[in-house]
């Protein structure tokens, strides 16, 4: 994950999603805590990747 700024091209496009129900729910809980531990990623990039990007993307479903 410390990576993941440098990686996206485009930081603002970058959502937090799962693949719940089709992936376990194991793996689902693994890959949600390496996220959150991140410490590439501050709380306001937490945020903005959480929701405030998915609301600029899709103002429609806000």
């Amino acid at each position: 994950m410390p990576g993941l700024p440098l990686f996206a091209a485009r930081p603002d496009r970058v959502l937090f999603g799962t693949d719940w129900p089709f992936a376990p729910e194991i793996a689902v809980a693994f890959f949600t805590g390496e996220y959150e531990r991140s410490p590439g990623l501050d709380t306001g990039s937490h945020h903005a990747i959480d929701r405030n990007h998915a609301h600029a993307l899709f103002p429609r479903l806000s």
